[in-house]
């Protein structure tokens, strides 16, 4: 497992590749694709983007109001003392093949799934939080004893943000048909993956929109371009 962390986001990254923890780089058919500081970097833009963001930006842009509740989530999570974790899952094709034909009833490989650990369907982020206080809350010292510390003060359980699944097969594939950098479209499948579990979807035109927007602009300040000027849309 190879893992950085900073004030806000701890990244957990393993593959099923026993060789790519040394190598620290992803090789298919001699293709090299982003390394694993590239998905790291990637990641942690698309997350602190999202958190950073001003009210008045997101309403602008037209956010799905369910990204203003995660915000608010991880947000309340940061100031309890909780990490907050994101892991990354680098596979084959067979592998992915069977997520997908899991979870989504597709049974094809592709090249990004995404699985949210907030579960976005609860409107009532607080009893989350309450939820989680209250376990982390158990090994306390108890009220009067030396050593107590303020209810904003204590540590509790880490907060999964969710799971990204990236496809090196497909990943690569697709990168050498639409004649695109091979790094490119990696760091753009991460920062894709990782919106996905805050909150973004492109179930319709407008959230579509909304999504690739945020994308174009993360990827820009990485140093990519557009990704949609010349390409497929994400499955």
């Amino acid at each position: 497992m190879i893992s950085t962390s900073n004030q806000k986001l701890e990244i957990s990254i393993t593959s099923d590749c026993s060789s790519f923890e040394v190598q620290d780089t992803i090789n298919t058919d001699n293709t090299v694709g982003i390394s694993c500081a590239g998905i790291r970097v990637a990641a942690h833009s698309a997350f602190n983007y999202v958190l950073d963001a001003s009210n008045s930006i997101k309403q602008s842009a037209g956010w799905p109001s369910i990204v203003n509740d995660v915000v608010d989530t991880v947000t309340t999570a940061q100031q309890k003392n909780r990490t907050v974790s994101l892991s990354v899952r680098i596979t084959g094709s067979d592998e992915m093949r069977m997520l997908n034909r899991d979870f989504r009833r597709r049974d094809k490989a592709t090249n990004v799934l995404s699985f949210p650990g907030i579960d976005t369907s609860d409107e009532d982020w607080t009893s989350v939080f309450d939820a989680l206080h209250t376990e982390g809350a158990a090994e306390d010292p108890p009220p009067d004893q030396p050593g107590e510390r303020s209810q904003d003060d204590r540590e509790g359980p880490d907060l999964l943000l969710g799971d990204i699944v990236l496809c090196r097969d497909v990943i690569s594939k697709e990168a050498h048909e639409q004649h695109k950098n091979a790094e490119a479209h990696w760091a753009h499948l991460t920062v894709h993956g990782v919106l996905h579990l805050m909150g973004f979807d492109h179930q319709s035109d407008t959230a579509a929109s909304c999504m690739e927007s945020v994308e174009v602009q993360l990827l820009s300040d990485l140093g990519f371009q557009n990704p949609y000027n010349h390409s497929t849309p994400i499955d």
